[in-house]
């Protein structure tokens, strides 16, 4: 290997370093979407109606699925590659760029026949609207960009750069919301959220390329690229059915209903959902090769879970209730009037959220003790179940399908989920049920006492969710108080913000 090709070396040298590194700029970037992702929610609503991201709505699941099988896994399999030499990035950049020209053609070619298909199940589906069919047929621009990204995105975390891609991920969300507001002033409906989407994706692609420090300029070696493949279908397939669960109900609520209607149910799931998301991306960082680490320490691992998931339900689950109860003023006090109907969806979809800080948290426990096959069966269980519920419920429209998601949630998936999860390893049931149980009682109170003032008159809507907010996390830590696993819980949060601010001391007073 030549110095040149030291950029596909996988950097042996201070490991925990670049780990640590990478977590700090995982967090700092999540930390820096943060306002343009509120900004996104909570402007562009106001400019824009729901019919309008109905229509989005309706293409997002189609290219996101288009999406993850494109990748073919092949990210993590550059990433975890012992081996990798430049021949090797040329060839898997080719077979990545024309299958998504290829892709790109079948979207663009297919858009008409793909939302024939699906508007096939009802005579009012937002699939049979032609604005939805152009709109399928320009998101072929997105798995040509996803074709030429794929494999620098994926040389750049080879190396942990993760600093820079945390970088150009929060300049492209800044610059794609830029654009779309614009887009949305001057009146271009529905094509604003996907000049957002697009512009952002821009930004990322020109962004990559400038700093990955490499062009796929060398003699593609196609001898021994099989591997990547191989090694990636089985990650694809597990990201397959996860996008799949993730986008399945908006999948059958636009193929039974209009766009306008599913824009009142995206809006509100995506509303319940994003915070959920950051969180996620930030676990998957953090927690997960943490867990991987003390695997072979049963009671160590069991401690320092269970001390995780009683913060996040500390944190959360106060302000998920108070939020909930609070739908129907809090949800056209931030989007305006026009999106009052999507309150009673988004107060059933909180019912999910209320427990997702910590079902989320179970697929690292899969993947921490080596249960691929377990996480397999769970994947499926959760599809079906949320498919067949969707369809179920949305025969009274959009409430009702968010009503059936929520209902089958936390009385199919909630449990399944537990049980399984829990069959082997050093977490039992009994644990998750030890430490969930207080924090549900005190859930409990909070939604007795938020509905209690909902009731009484206030001067304005603010004052009326600002006390609220205040109530809820005042009743819940009284509530906990009475319990050894919630005190248990307030002790920690104390013990790691007395820790953490006598460090920020001492570092400032070294570093004067």
């Amino acid at each position: 290997m030549s110095a040149d090709d030291a950029i596909f070396g996988p950097k042996h040298d201070r490991m925990q370093t670049h780990a640590v590194n990478g977590a700090a700029a995982t967090v700092l970037a999540q930390i820096a979407k943060v306002p343009f992702q509120a900004a996104s929610i909570l402007i562009l609503p106001r400019l824009l109606s729901p019919d309008d991201y109905g229509i989005y709505y309706a293409v997002v699941p189609l290219i996101s699925i288009v999406l993850t099988m494109h990748g073919m896994g092949l990210h993590q399999a550059i990433i975890q590659s012992p081996t990798f030499n430049r021949g090797q990035a040329a060839a898997l950049f080719w077979i990545s760029t024309i299958t998504g020209v290829l892709g790109g053609l079948f979207f663009l070619l297919g858009a008409p026949l793909i939302s024939s298909l699906l508007a096939s199940f009802s005579n009012a589906s937002a699939y049979e609207d032609p604005r939805a069919i152009a709109l399928t047929a320009a998101a072929s621009f997105f798995v040509v960009w996803a074709g030429v990204m794929n494999i620098p995105r994926a040389i750049m975390n080879r190396q942990m750069k993760f600093g820079w891609l945390a970088v150009i991920d929060a300049a492209g969300v800044g610059c794609g919301l830029i654009a779309g507001i614009l887009a949305a002033r001057a009146g271009a409906h529905h094509w604003a959220l996907a000049l957002d989407y697009a512009v952002t994706c821009m930004v990322g692609l020109i962004g990559v390329w400038l700093l990955v420090g490499w062009l796929p300029t060398d003699k593609p070696d196609f001898s021994d690229v099989w591997r990547f493949f191989k090694f990636g279908g089985g990650l694809m397939a597990a990201e397959l059915l996860t996008t799949a669960s993730r986008w399945g109900d908006n999948v059958v609520v636009g193929a039974r209903m209009d766009a306008g209607q599913l824009g009142l149910y995206g809006q509100g799931n995506r509303l319940a959902n994003t915070p959920l998301e950051r969180i996620y991306l930030l676990f998957e960082r953090l927690l997960l090769p943490l867990l991987s680490r003390m695997h072979e320490n049963a009671e160590r691992y069991r401690r320092a879970y269970l001390r995780i998931i009683r913060q996040l339900m500390l944190f959360f689950a106060p302000g998920t209730v108070a939020v909930g109860v609070t739908a129907p003023v809090l949800i056209p006090f931030l989007l305006g009037e026009d999106w009052a109907a999507a309150a009673p969806v988004f107060a059933w979809l909180t019912l999910v959220a209320l427990h997702q800080p910590v079902s989320m948290t179970m697929p690292f426990l899969f993947v921490s003790q080596r249960r691929a096959s377990a996480n397999f069966v769970w994947s499926v269980f959760s599809i079906l179940t949320t498919l067949g519920a969707v369809m179920i419920g949305v025969r009274w429209g959009a409430v009702g399908a968010a009503a059936a998601f929520a209902l089958s949630d936390v009385f199919l998936r909630l449990p399944f989920l537990w049980w399984i999860v829990t069959r082997k390893g050093p977490i039992k049931l009994g644990d998750l049920y030890g430490a969930a149980w207080p924090f549900a009682v005190a859930s409990g109170a909070v939604f007795v006492v938020t509905s209690a003032l909902m009731r009484l008159p206030y001067p304005n809507d603010f004052l009326l969710l600002a006390a609220c907010a205040l109530a809820a996390y005042a009743t819940a830590l009284a509530t906990l108080s009475l319990f050894k696993g919630g005190r248990m819980a307030m002790a920690d949060t104390a013990s790691l913000f007395r820790t953490e601010t006598r460090r920020l001391i001492f570092r400032r007073k070294e570093s004067a």
